[in-house]
């Protein structure tokens, strides 16, 4: 492309309209680094001629920091500028992401420009390369490029997100829901989860001839409950000898309550204790709380924490090293604490969150108490390092039995 080098007014340069740069943060460091040079930036802004104006290129950065230098003066002093021949909105955009890359784009910006550059109709091969995006990016952010909320900022990899659901309002649901958008992930896989499994429960006592109904019928006694924990298989066991006069009432967390005509007894086996009832629905919930918090872990947005750094160290140990026992290693043990041990400290500690605090019921209540509080302790330091997802009810649950497991060994 033809350059042009001239001199213009400072008054005279407008940025553009279409940068996706939202941060420009180091104005002051990049003011007095041009002061250090003679008051001039040593590569001049990139502008194109719009009307009796020049916009921007590249270099948008350099401009704020002129102005801040030359506050009050803009219609005096003149600044050497490089100005485009010929240049569209399209490839302007290109260059926006392709230069100036002394201030890396943040992703949300980074995806805002992908988006613009395929509204603006720029290839995709253009846009990968520009944006340093995949080419499985790109063909999503295309899809999705005029769904994204007016306002709202989004990330390439919240984009490829959404776009896994069928369901357009599924998908902006994801787009919308901003830095918890893994959490909002998270819970429409369970709610998609939770449907299917009803689907398949209808389907079953479709075929024994149990009614599904909204509300519980008058004059029915109870006829047990297929918990929203339960596998469903055991549905068979809860329904055995229900047929036609029987009916079964779902609630919106597929809990399901079965109502049967007086006299009528399904030949059950062995009921379940309320202890029972209690340790199927906490393994089940620890299960589904660890698995957020791996969602969450994968995205890589963790907060480094004291808490989390030290057990990291915790983990550490010199390494086995044959025919080395005179090599002295232990420095390794000093050394600082990276993303990747971070990251395989979170996934010790979610284990642990997994495995839960209530089973082994042969342990003593003091045995049952130390490992409900290291299940605390666990969840805590992995709140510190950044997971934030909405407590759900089972959440509060949990955190409610802990007290109780860790008060009970007390006593």
């Amino acid at each position: 492309m033809d350059f042009v080098k001239e001199s213009v007014a400072l008054a005279d340069i407008r940025p553009s309209g279409t940068n996706p740069r939202k941060n420009f943060e180091g104005i002051d460091e990049l003011a007095e680094a041009i002061r250090a040079t003679g008051g001039e930036p040593v590569n001049p802004p990139v502008v194109v001629r719009d009307g009796n104006v020049y916009r921007i290129i590249d270099g948008e950065r350099r401009y704020r920091a002129l102005s801040k230098m030359y506050r009050g003066h803009e219609a005096e002093v003149m600044v050497p500028v490089l100005v485009a021949c010929d240049m569209d909105a399209a490839n302007e955009m290109v260059a926006m992401l392709a230069t100036d890359d002394k201030l890396r784009l943040s992703d949300e910006e980074r995806a805002a420009g992908v988006q613009q550059m395929l509204i603006l109709g720029v290839d995709e091969q253009t846009v990968s390369r520009a944006s340093r995006a995949t080419r499985e990016q790109v063909k999503v952010a295309k899809k999705l490029a005029r769904r994204v909320p007016e306002g709202a900022q989004v990330t390439l990899d919240q984009m490829v997100a959404a776009m896994q659901f069928e369901r357009d309002e599924d998908r902006d649901s994801v787009l919308a829901s901003g830095n918890l958008w893994y959490s909002e992930v998270t819970s429409i896989k369970s709610r998609i989860k939770r449907e299917k499994r009803m689907e398949e429960v209808a389907e079953y006592l479709a075929g024994i001839g149990v009614q599904m109904v909204d509300e519980a019928p008058i004059g029915l006694e109870s006829g047990g409950t297929l918990y929203s924990w339960m596998a469903p298989d055991e549905l068979r066991n809860i329904t055995e000898g229900y047929g036609e006069g029987c009916f079964a009432v779902a609630d919106e967390d597929g809990e399901v309550r079965f109502y049967v005509p007086e006299g009528i007894k399904a030949i059950k086996k062995e009921e379940l204790s309320q202890e029972q009832i209690d340790r199927r629905r906490g393994d089940s919930a620890c299960k589904d709380l660890a698995g957020r918090m791996v969602a969450w872990a994968a995205t890589g947005d963790i907060t480094p924490c004291p808490e989390l750094d030290d057990a990291a160290l915790d983990r550490r140990s010199v390494p086995y090293l044959p025919g080395g026992e005179d090599a002295d290693f232990e420095w390794i043990l000093q050394l600082g604490v990276g993303i990747y041990e971070r990251v395989t400290a979170l996934l010790a500690l979610i284990s642990k969150v997994e495995r839960g605090f209530m089973g082994m019921s042969w342990l003593s209540p003091k045995e049952r108490a130390e490992r409900a509080r290291e299940w605390d302790d666990a969840v805590n330091v992995i709140v510190a390092s950044g997971f934030n997802a909405p407590m759900t009810e089972d959440d509060e649950w949990l955190k409610g039995r802990c007290m109780d497991v860790c008060d009970a060994g007390e006593k």
